[in-house]
């Protein structure tokens, strides 16, 4: 049976993406930061850290960076962005902050993220927003979790030890999501970016 490697992942390219995500507080910020430090240990050059300041949780592209579509992604956003726009205003119009709670570390064979937990409340989101829009076919799924990615791998190595090392780390922190800002992505994962609006949530 062959033995699993990782795979590298494409960052620090040059894209055109639209996309709905929430950065995280300067708390969290530091709380990865050292989780960081500790991979960077270990895994050395084998991984590219996430900045801390471009860190985030994606809640869904809407036109995504790393996709090419026939039509170029600015005139696409500029067509549909009245209806997704109007959408995403329905969904959260009720919508509270969102309290995320931070516990565990998870490994692809492209990354290094942990994963959040919450009260539905991300999941209702995307769910009633793809009710109502209907993503065009290229645009990949929103995700099924709520994760900020920490790292990519570099290069091929064995993915059973780098799990073996995940999974001895820990963490645990809560996170509170005030609002979703609609971005505009020209560097990937969130390096050079405009934000083009807000959607705030109601307090609790």
């Amino acid at each position: 049976m062959p033995i699993m490697k990782t795979e590298p992942m494409r960052h620090s390219e040059e894209v055109n993406g639209y996309l709905i995500n929430s950065s995280l507080s300067e708390t969290g910020k530091d709380i990865i930061e050292k989780l960081q430090n500790v991979c960077v240990k270990e895994l050395q050059n084998s991984i590219w850290c996430t900045p801390p300041e471009t860190l985030h949780i994606t809640l869904m592209d809407w036109f995504a960076p790393l996709v090419k579509y026939d039509t170029h992604p600015d005139k696409l956003f500029s067509t549909h962005f009245p209806q997704y726009d109007n959408v995403m205003l329905e969904t959260i119009e009720r919508q509270k902050c969102i309290s995320v709670h931070f516990n565990k570390i998870r490994v692809s064979q492209k990354a290094i993220f942990i994963q959040g937990e919450d009260d539905g409340s991300y999941s209702r989101i995307r769910t009633n927003f793809l009710q109502k829009v209907t993503l065009l076919p290229e645009t990949k799924r929103p995700p099924k979790i709520i994760h900020p990615t920490i790292a990519c791998f570099t290069k091929e190595i064995d993915f059973e030890t780098v799990s073996n090392f995940i999974e001895s780390l820990t963490i645990d922190f809560i996170e509170d999501i005030n609002d979703f800002r609609l971005v505009n992505e020209l560097q990937t994962p969130m390096q050079k970016y405009n934000i083009l609006k807000r959607y705030g949530l109601r307090k609790k």
